[in-house]
């Protein structure tokens, strides 16, 4: 194969990649937005516009990886801190007692879901997520 060929593949493949990227990001995005606005819903906490923070610490495996854990989470609603460290709902765990469950939790929850293709796709600080139904 020609130098111009493999240039023109290079090209391609690079143009693919990151085009994969948007459309994952897409799907990451409205599965976090998803699982958001349901969670808000349960906290009844309206809004037009959430801002969901966090930062990654690593943390060594027992097999000599790395693993990943979001902490610091943070949620805006139309700008305002909505202290999802003080916030509870009451709902029955899996093991059938009633449990005071923190949205700080729920956001964990949340992040965790999607580390993995948030880490790969390089967004590991912030979502703006459209909560009220406008984009």
């Amino acid at each position: 194969m020609s130098n111009d060929k493999i240039k023109s593949l290079e090209e391609k493949l690079k143009v693919l990649r990151a085009e994969l990227k948007k459309e994952i990001l897409k799907v990451v995005e409205e599965g976090v937005s998803s699982l958001l606005i349901e969670t808000l819903a349960q906290f009844d906490i309206t809004g037009e516009v959430a801002v969901i923070t966090w930062d990654f610490e690593e943390e060594s495996d027992d097999e000599g990886g790395i693993v990943w854990y979001p902490y610091n989470i943070k949620l805006a609603v139309d700008g305002e801190d909505v202290g999802a460290d003080e916030r509870y709902v009451s709902r029955l765990s899996r093991y059938g007692s009633l449990y005071e469950y923190y949205l700080d939790e729920d956001l964990n929850d949340i992040i965790n879901s999607f580390k993995g293709q948030l880490i790969d796709l390089g967004v590991n600080e912030t979502l703006t997520i459209h909560i009220g139904g406008q984009k």
